[in-house]
C-alpha cells in the first residue's frame, strides 16, 4: 500500500504541469503525454537496474537502511524545491525546464513536441530517481511497477487538461515530502518490528 502511495505522491508534479500547460493554452498531445509515461519507467527501470547490481535481497536491513534514507532525502527534496530551483545557475535546456516546466516548450510554439517532452519528462522523473530506488529495494514486481506508474501517470497528465483557471502555484512540494517522509519513517517502523 505505501509504494502506491509514493508513486501516487510522486506523479503529483505530472497533474500539476499538464494543468499549467492547460491553463497557459499549451497543447500536450496524447503522443507527448505517452512519451513523458515512458521516459518516467525508462527511468525507473534503469533504477532497478542499478538495484540489481547489488546484493540487497540477502541483506533487508541494509535494504530497509537505504529505502528509508532514499525517501527522507526525496521528502526533503520536495520540500526544498523551490531554494534548489533558485540556487541552480547553469542555464540549459534541462536546467531551465528544472527551474520552470513551462520552458519545456522550447519552440513557444504553444504544442509540446515529443522531444520536449522526453525533456519534461526527464525533469518530472527525478521523484522517480530517488524515490524509484527505495521502492524497488523492497520485494516487487518491476512490471507492476512501469504499469501502475505508467497508469497513474497517464491519468494525471490527463486530468491536468481539465484542471482550469486554478492556482496551480499552490506549494503542494511541502505538504508531498511531509507526507513521504512520515510514510518512509512507518514503513522503516514497521520492517524493523516484523
Amino acid at each position: 500500500m505505501y509504494i502506491l502511495l509514493i508513486i501516487l505522491f510522486t506523479s503529483i508534479d505530472s497533474l500539476l504541469v499538464s494543468s499549467t500547460y492547460s491553463n497557459n493554452n499549451i497543447l500536450v498531445p496524447i503522443k507527448s503525454i505517452i512519451t513523458l509515461c515512458l521516459t518516467n519507467i525508462f527511468i525507473l527501470t534503469i533504477m532497478y537496474n542499478i538495484y540489481c547490481l547489488f546484493d540487497f535481497k540477502s541483506h533487508e536491513l541494509i535494504a530497509n537502511i537505504i529505502s528509508f534514507i532514499l525517501l527522507v532525502i526525496l521528502g526533503l527534496y520536495n520540500i526544498f524545491n523551490d531554494y534548489i530551483k533558485s540556487i541552480i545557475k547553469k542555464d540549459n535546456n534541462i536546467t531551465n525546464i528544472f527551474k520552470n516546466n513551462l520552458k519545456a516548450d522550447i519552440d513557444n510554439s504553444k504544442y509540446l513536441s515529443i522531444k520536449e517532452s522526453i525533456y519534461l519528462g526527464i525533469i518530472l522523473s527525478i521523484d522517480t530517481i530517488i524515490g524509484g530506488f527505495g521502492i524497488l529495494l523492497q520485494k516487487i514486481n518491476i512490471f507492476n511497477i512501469c504499469l501502475i506508474s505508467f497508469i497513474i501517470n497517464f491519468i494525471f497528465l490527463n486530468l491536468g487538461k481539465y484542471i482550469k483557471n486554478v492556482n496551480t502555484r499552490i506549494n503542494t512540494d511541502i505538504f508531498i515530502g511531509i507526507s513521504i517522509i512520515i510514510i518512509a519513517v512507518i514503513k522503516f517502523i514497521f520492517n524493523l518490528c516484523v
